[in-house]
């Protein structure tokens, strides 16, 4: 699972988990009224659900953003992207079998329904 560290922030009247290098995540809708702006948090998510929109389909309730490939690892029925959060490497599942190349420009969708969130303190489940 990847992992990202954060912190509960507020703006424009919407939560946000705002990485420790200020990239803003929405928090998913149901997850609003169990945090509380500047609770620390880590969010993770699978490969699966980080999916680059050129080759799959965008989900229902995601947030976007554009990284360069650092490697792509075709497996057969499957490709394993790894690129960049901000400054943390995420790796993303990708299962067409499509050519990516490293340095590929790519937008990739995270599926905020499928994000998993955890105390900062504890690491217990939110």
């Amino acid at each position: 699972m990847n992992m990202i560290e954060a912190k509960i922030t507020n703006i424009s009247g919407e939560l946000y988990m705002e990485t420790n290098d200020g990239i803003s995540v929405l928090v998913p809708k149901h997850k609003i009224n169990s945090l509380a702006e500047g609770k620390r948090i880590s969010f993770g998510f699978r490969a699966e659900d980080i999916v680059p929109l050129k080759f799959g389909q965008k989900p229902k309730n995601s947030w976007s953003i554009k990284s360069k490939v650092n490697l792509a690892e075709p497996l057969g029925t499957e490709t394993l992207i790894f690129t960049n959060l901000g400054n943390t490497e995420v790796v993303s599942r990708m299962f067409t079998p499509e050519l990516v190349n490293s340095n590929d420009d790519l937008e990739f969708a995270l599926n905020l329904d499928r994000t998993y969130l955890f105390d900062g303190d504890t690491g217990l489940a939110i």
